[in-house]
């Protein structure tokens, strides 16, 4: 594309035209930003002129590839852009060009590598975050059936002195279930394929869920020393964030020999540097990185593993994430003592978390309010049932149908917790089919979901008011949060979730 002086059209070549949107005919004589609404890839901000910079400095500005170009058609597009003045005979500016590469697909493929880096990572732990899982698995399953036992006998009357006991068996298997549902929380974390999503985050929580899953690896090689002060929040996407640290920490472990772990250390430490801005170092007393190789550790493809160990992505992998939060990242190594990355991250503009709903006791009066419990697993139903009895009125059914026929009969429920996904109707379908019946209802409406597995099912978790409550469900939490719905606490129900 050719400009004037001023930034206003003067030519565009047919590759233009339709990375634009824009037919020269019509795009003649407009400005550039009117044809080429660039944005930054970070802030999402307008970007500045791209022509009078040049114009008055009278040098090329790029090649960016931070910048979005949205089209006349409403699609966007990523692109990489250079502009450079245009100057006559005597050398004076008469105008610039400017010449646009769609980086689409190249960005696209980026993001599927990352992906698959992170998926390695997470396949690579998988044998020991089996075996964390079977583990409290265990001793869920044998003080269930210890407690079933015991429990019949008692009943019988011959062995009641036994309840405490029996008491102590399931507080110790729900203890273990409770683990299982980190390990879970912690997979789902960094099993996300969606885009990009950067929100306001504290990293302390990923810094333990990475921690979590990497344990296994460290635990049998070195003591785990964790220095994490209070620190500013960061605009990142959780999911890679927490790729670069359990890269950084697994990579901590593998440079430490199995065994004599007592002899070993891998620490983990946050501060804030004198720019204000979130350090966050994982150290090992490892074997260090030879000179001879420490400038080329973040090159793509290099790597010192074995073959079959490491696929020498996993460096160069970090540095971009973290480059592209605006931050950078830093190695200290000294051989046979050990090595030191350093990752620096700017502070969020908005510098307060909201906290966690807190669990109030609700002001609930026994049985008046009625809750409908909807999930083809019948087995949740009758848990939840248990679960909710003393406190509501529960009806269970296991067919949405089922229950929108007795809705639009005239039964009366007060809220609803509904599954997503289900076989014969959605819970997608369900909340579409209430919606128009009795919105006010639909609006009552909790779903209940073990992950989404689906785009759609995705995207509607999304919109605003939908309320969402991860499996396992933690009850307390559902509890306030019915209260709160039916104006009954000051508890304020967010949509990202009752379970968490």
């Amino acid at each position: 594309i050719a400009t004037d002086l001023t930034g206003h059209i003067v030519r565009m070549n047919p590759a233009a035209e339709s990375l634009t949107g824009w037919p020269f005919c019509d795009a003649r004589n407009r400005h550039l930003r009117e044809v080429l609404a660039l944005r930054d890839k970070l802030t999402n901000e307008p970007v500045d002129d791209l022509v009078t910079r040049v114009v008055r400095e009278g040098k090329v500005e790029g090649p960016s590839s931070h910048r979005l170009s949205v089209s006349n058609g409403g699609e966007e597009r990523s692109i990489a852009d250079t502009v450079a003045p245009i100057r006559d005979s005597t050398g004076r500016i008469t105008g610039c060009v400017v010449v646009l590469r769609d980086t689409t697909e190249i960005c696209k493929m980026e993001s599927r590598l990352v992906f698959a880096e992170r998926m390695a990572s997470v396949g690579t732990l998988a044998a020991g975050v089996a075996h964390e899982i079977n583990n409290p698995l265990a001793y869920v399953l044998a003080n269930v059936d210890f407690a079933m036992v015991e429990l019949q006998s008692a009943l019988a009357g011959s062995r009641a002195n036994k309840l405490e006991e029996i008491v102590e068996a399931l507080q110790e298997a729900r203890h273990g279930a409770d683990r299982v549902r980190r390990i879970v929380r912690d997979l789902k974390t960094f099993s996300r394929a969606e885009a990009d999503k950067r929100e306001i985050v504290d990293v302390g929580p990923i810094i333990e869920s990475s921690i979590n899953m990497a344990w296994n690896e460290i635990r049998h090689r070195a003591r785990l020393v964790k220095e994490l002060s209070s620190v500013a929040p960061v605009d990142a996407d959780p999911s890679r964030l927490g790729q670069v640290i359990l890269n950084l920490l697994v990579n901590a472990a593998q440079a430490i020999p199995l065994g004599r772990a007592d002899l070993n250390e891998i620490r983990v430490a946050t501060r804030s540097d004198a720019l204000g801005r979130v350090v966050i170092e994982v150290s090992d007393s490892g074997c260090g990185i030879p000179q001879h190789v420490l400038s080329r550790i973040f090159d793509p493809f290099f790597t010192t593993k074995p073959i079959g160990e490491g696929t020498g992505l996993g460096l160069a992998i970090c540095q971009g994430i973290v480059g592209g939060l605006g931050g950078e990242i830093t190695v200290d190594t000294a051989e046979g003592k050990g090595t030191t990355f350093r990752i620096a991250l700017p502070a969020a503009r908005q510098n307060v978390i909201p906290s966690a709903v807190s669990e109030p006791a609700a002001k609930l009066s026994r049985c008046t309010t009625r809750l409908l419990v909807l999930d083809d697993e019948v087995m949740i139903g009758k848990a939840m049932r248990r679960a909710l009895g003393g406190s509501f009125e529960v009806t269970v059914l296991d067919c949405p149908k089922t229950a929108l026929a007795r809705i639009i009969g005239g039964e009366r429920f007060d809220v609803i917790v509904c599954d997503l996904m289900m076989p014969v109707m959605t819970g997608m379908e369900f909340h579409a089919a209430l919606s128009s019946f009795d919105p006010d209802l639909a609006r009552r409406t909790i779903f209940a979901t073990g992950g989404a597995f689906t785009a759609a099912a995705q995207a509607f978790l999304e919109r605003e008011g939908i309320l969402r409550a991860d499996k396992p469900i933690n009850i307390k939490m559902l509890r306030a949060s019915i209260s709160s719905l039916l104006g009954e606490t000051d508890v304020v129900l967010a949509p990202v979730g009752v379970g968490h």
